[in-house]
Protein backbone atom coordinates (compact mmCIF):
# COMPACT_ATOMS: atom_id res chain seq x y z
CA UNK A 1 0.00 0.00 0.00
CA UNK A 2 1.26 3.25 -1.50
CA UNK A 3 0.32 7.05 -0.31
CA UNK A 4 1.12 10.14 -1.40
CA UNK A 5 0.09 13.73 -2.20
CA UNK A 6 -0.82 15.59 -5.32
CA UNK A 7 -0.69 19.11 -6.36
CA UNK A 8 -4.52 18.95 -5.30
CA UNK A 9 -4.65 18.13 -2.10
CA UNK A 10 -5.66 15.47 -2.78
CA UNK A 11 -4.24 11.88 -1.24
CA UNK A 12 -4.22 8.75 -2.91
CA UNK A 13 -4.38 5.86 -0.56
CA UNK A 14 -4.99 2.34 -1.50
CA UNK A 15 -3.13 1.58 -4.85
CA UNK A 16 -3.09 -1.28 -5.52
CA UNK A 17 -2.86 -3.40 -8.68
CA UNK A 18 -3.73 0.30 -10.74
CA UNK A 19 -6.19 0.57 -8.47
CA UNK A 20 -6.64 4.13 -7.07
CA UNK A 21 -9.20 5.31 -4.61
CA UNK A 22 -8.83 9.56 -4.01
CA UNK A 23 -9.50 10.79 -1.02
CA UNK A 24 -10.05 14.64 0.01
CA UNK A 25 -7.91 16.70 1.73
CA UNK A 26 -9.33 19.70 3.23
CA UNK A 27 -7.10 22.93 3.81
CA UNK A 28 -7.73 25.31 6.83
CA UNK A 29 -5.45 28.54 7.40
CA UNK A 30 -4.45 28.93 10.47
CA UNK A 31 -6.15 32.13 12.01
CA UNK A 32 -3.86 34.87 12.57
CA UNK A 33 -2.91 35.27 16.32
CA UNK A 34 -2.47 39.24 17.54
CA UNK A 35 0.03 39.70 19.86
CA UNK A 36 -1.07 40.56 23.27
CA UNK A 37 -0.59 43.63 24.96
CA UNK A 38 1.53 43.88 28.23
CA UNK A 39 0.38 45.18 31.23
CA UNK A 40 3.16 46.96 32.51
CA UNK A 41 3.74 48.51 35.44
CA UNK A 42 6.79 50.77 37.19
CA UNK A 43 7.98 51.02 40.47
CA UNK A 44 10.00 53.78 42.59
CA UNK A 45 11.31 54.12 45.79
CA UNK A 46 13.40 57.20 47.39
CA UNK A 47 15.14 56.45 51.18
CA UNK A 48 14.25 60.07 52.45
CA UNK A 49 11.33 63.06 51.83
CA UNK A 50 14.32 65.67 51.44
CA UNK A 51 13.77 67.86 48.36
CA UNK A 52 16.88 66.17 46.13
CA UNK A 53 15.55 62.92 46.87
CA UNK A 54 11.46 64.26 45.88
CA UNK A 55 13.18 65.82 42.42
CA UNK A 56 14.24 62.16 41.45
CA UNK A 57 10.96 60.32 42.71
CA UNK A 58 9.29 63.19 40.68
CA UNK A 59 11.74 62.43 37.87
CA UNK A 60 11.11 58.73 37.97
CA UNK A 61 7.20 58.78 38.22
CA UNK A 62 7.14 60.77 34.75
CA UNK A 63 10.21 59.22 32.82
CA UNK A 64 8.43 55.77 33.49
CA UNK A 65 4.63 57.05 32.83
CA UNK A 66 6.23 58.30 29.77
CA UNK A 67 7.41 55.18 28.77
CA UNK A 68 4.93 53.06 29.28
CA UNK A 69 2.44 54.90 27.67
CA UNK A 70 3.91 55.99 24.12
CA UNK A 71 4.87 52.21 23.79
CA UNK A 72 2.02 50.85 21.45
CA UNK A 73 2.02 47.18 22.64
CA UNK A 74 1.93 48.33 26.29
CA UNK A 75 -0.56 49.24 28.78
CA UNK A 76 -0.51 51.32 31.34
CA UNK A 77 -0.90 49.95 34.90
CA UNK A 78 0.40 52.59 37.13
CA UNK A 79 3.46 54.00 38.83
CA UNK A 80 4.05 52.39 42.38
CA UNK A 81 6.04 54.34 44.72
CA UNK A 82 7.82 55.01 48.72
CA UNK A 83 9.48 56.77 50.33
CA UNK A 84 11.76 55.50 52.60
CA UNK A 85 13.97 52.30 53.62
CA UNK A 86 14.10 49.73 51.47
CA UNK A 87 15.62 47.13 54.08
CA UNK A 88 12.00 46.10 55.31
CA UNK A 89 8.78 45.40 53.72
CA UNK A 90 6.70 46.32 55.84
CA UNK A 91 5.28 49.97 55.65
CA UNK A 92 5.60 50.13 51.82
CA UNK A 93 2.23 50.79 50.55
CA UNK A 94 3.35 51.21 47.07
CA UNK A 95 5.25 47.73 46.78
CA UNK A 96 2.35 46.57 48.45
CA UNK A 97 -0.11 47.92 46.00
CA UNK A 98 1.76 46.69 43.22
CA UNK A 99 2.17 43.11 44.62
CA UNK A 100 -1.59 42.82 45.41
CA UNK A 101 -2.24 43.28 41.75
CA UNK A 102 0.56 40.91 40.52
CA UNK A 103 -1.30 38.87 42.87
CA UNK A 104 -4.78 39.52 41.03
CA UNK A 105 -3.39 38.87 37.69
CA UNK A 106 -3.74 42.62 36.63
CA UNK A 107 0.07 43.01 35.79
CA UNK A 108 2.42 41.36 33.07
CA UNK A 109 5.45 43.26 33.52
CA UNK A 110 7.04 45.34 35.98
CA UNK A 111 10.27 48.36 35.44
CA UNK A 112 12.38 49.25 38.12
CA UNK A 113 15.98 51.87 38.67
CA UNK A 114 17.68 49.20 40.04
CA UNK A 115 17.46 45.96 42.19
CA UNK A 116 18.02 47.85 45.16
CA UNK A 117 14.83 50.05 44.83
CA UNK A 118 12.75 47.05 45.31
CA UNK A 119 14.82 45.70 48.25
CA UNK A 120 18.16 46.42 50.03
CA UNK A 121 17.55 42.48 51.81
CA UNK A 122 18.69 39.96 49.59
CA UNK A 123 16.72 37.34 50.95
CA UNK A 124 12.96 39.59 50.67
CA UNK A 125 14.18 40.56 47.37
CA UNK A 126 14.53 36.74 46.31
CA UNK A 127 10.94 36.21 47.59
CA UNK A 128 9.26 38.88 45.88
CA UNK A 129 11.16 37.92 42.50
CA UNK A 130 9.57 34.35 42.96
CA UNK A 131 6.45 35.70 43.71
CA UNK A 132 6.47 37.45 40.31
CA UNK A 133 7.74 34.72 38.24
CA UNK A 134 5.18 32.06 39.87
CA UNK A 135 3.02 34.11 37.93
CA UNK A 136 4.55 34.42 34.81
CA UNK A 137 5.54 38.36 35.62
CA UNK A 138 8.92 39.76 34.35
CA UNK A 139 10.75 42.73 36.41
CA UNK A 140 12.97 44.71 34.21
CA UNK A 141 16.19 46.60 36.25
CA UNK A 142 17.31 49.42 34.57
CA UNK A 143 20.81 49.08 36.37
CA UNK A 144 22.10 45.99 38.72
CA UNK A 145 23.55 48.09 41.20
CA UNK A 146 23.88 51.49 42.68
Amino acid sequence: MSFFITTEFKLLSHITQGEAKMKEIHYIPAKPIEPRRLRVAAYCRVSTSGPVQMGSLEIQIETYTHIIENCPDWIFVGVFYDIGSGLRRTGRTGLEALLKKAKRDKVDYILTKSISRVSRDTLELLKIVRLLRERGINMHFEFRFN
